[in-house]
């Protein structure tokens, strides 16, 4: 009985998609037309294919829904040919990639200066990145006749949809031939340089946080080996790792009174200082742990020796709102970049009296476990480094010699030793730090 009512559907499916007067409205008001286009219904596909119903098709992705209609299942219409649109047909996808005239309505929703629904956004990315995964010579050769479209996706940065958009075509191509010539042509169109002048004051934090993230995650992705062509680095990572173009980050950063511009952009910096290294399998967990390296690289150090001055200002204006995660970042990047060993960084924050700032934050900010752990992960960092040259020993000879440190961590102590409910408990909030100096 079952099967019987099934194949019932199906007729009446078939029945319908096979009328002259049927149109597409009334075909996606059926329940089972995802799946049945997920089955590869080919009636079903065959009707939606038809240049008349993939302009229809891509138009409800792209259009506003009206506004009288129902809150509830305005939005439905949409996603079903989302689903469509992306299930992965051949003959949908050939359709949309081989017609020029599809593409560029498709690519017309970003082409605006308005802002666009995010809901939506997600429908064209969606559709987008099924187009990169099994047309992506087209969709290149697509982008290269309308370069103007990086603008357009650059502009919409803050909506994350987008920024995923952006990502996929930074990766989509498997062959490391191909992706080596992308990359240089996304050089060419200069994508890294109109994303890093999006990292101003104006810009809404999401757009911040998207572009930050974009950023660091092309330098993940760019620095992994199995992606590179014949271990050559690709253009995107040379122009990232320039001396021009970290100082310009930097540069935003240290002039920014924007928080969340500041909290992002050493995200960043950050990321210039780490690289992943494979996984590992801790015995007797169920999980894996990623193991960060600290990198050392030439133009980064250079950069930031050369502007640490503006970066450490950032933490000299503590005490007038506190240690906000903006500022909390500045001092995890000097727990970076005292792993770096670079001699003229080390003698910059020996210049700047660096350490000794971060060690009076500590002291003032006594309820503040997590600037606790990065203030005590630079001194524990420092003291147990091994010291083969002069340039090893600069930051030790600062720190026990300079700012006399064993000597303030006794005052505290002894300070605080004394009877007194108040004092007991800020002694109690130094002991787990103190201990591990120690």
């Amino acid at each position: 009985m079952f099967w019987q009512q099934l194949n019932l559907e199906d007729s009446l499916l078939n029945e319908l998609v096979t009328k002259e007067d049927t149109t597409l409205d009334r075909v996606l008001e059926e329940s089972d037309v995802i799946q049945e286009c997920k089955t590869k219904n080919e009636k079903l596909l065959e009707f939606l294919s038809r240049i008349e119903n993939m302009h229809q098709l891509i138009n409800y992705i792209i259009s506003d829904p009206l506004n009288d209609d129902d809150e509830k299942t305005k939005f439905y219409k949409p996603y079903v040919c989302c689903e469509l649109l992306s299930s992965d047909a051949s003959i949908i996808t050939d359709t949309l990639a081989n017609d020029t005239i599809l593409l560029l309505q498709l690519w017309s929703f970003v082409r605006t200066q308005e802002e666009i629904n995010p809901l939506l956004a997600s429908f064209f990315s969606k559709v987008v990145q099924i187009l990169l995964n099994r047309r992506p010579n087209v969709v290149l050769a697509f982008l290269k006749d309308h370069p103007s479209l990086i603008d357009d996706l650059v502009f919409h940065i803050d909506t994350s949809a987008i920024m995923d958009v952006i990502y996929r075509i930074v990766i989509c191509f498997e062959n490391s031939i191909t992706r080596f010539k992308v990359c240089h042509w996304l050089r060419d169109v200069r994508l890294i340089e109109k994303l890093i002048a999006s990292i101003k004051d104006e810009a809404s934090n999401d757009a911040l946080c998207n572009v930050c993230q974009l950023l660091s995650d092309i330098i993940k992705v760019c620095r992994d080996p199995q992606e590179s062509f014949k271990g050559a680095k690709d253009a995107l990572l040379i122009e990232l790792e320039g001396e021009h173009t970290i100082q310009c980050i930097i540069t935003s950063i240290s002039s920014s009174k924007n928080k969340h511009l500041i909290n992002h952009g050493i995200g960043v910096l950050q990321t210039y200082l780490t690289k992943q290294t494979p996984t590992t399998m801790m015995p007797n967990m169920m999980v894996e742990i990623d193991k960060p390296t600290i990198i050392s690289l030439e133009s980064f150090n250079k950069s930031i020796s050369e502007n640490l001055e503006g970066l450490q200002a950032l933490l000299s204006s503590a005490d007038e709102g506190g240690v906000r995660a903006d500022r909390l970042q500045v001092v995890k990047l000097l727990a970076l970049l005292v792993q770096c060993h670079s001699p003229d960084i080390n003698r910059e924050l020996v210049r700047l009296k660096t350490l000794d700032l971060v060690w009076k934050l500590f002291l003032q900010h006594s309820f503040n476990n997590f600037l606790h752990t990065q203030v005590v992960s630079i001194i524990e960092y420092i003291l147990n480094t091994k010291v083969s040259s002069p340039d090893d020993a600069i930051l030790l000879n600062f720190v026990i010699r300079d700012m006399a440190l064993m000597r303030r961590v006794e005052e505290v102590w002894e300070e605080n030793n004394t009877p007194g409910q108040v004092r007991n408990l800020l002694l109690s909030l130094y002991s787990g730090s103190f201990s591990k100096l120690s």
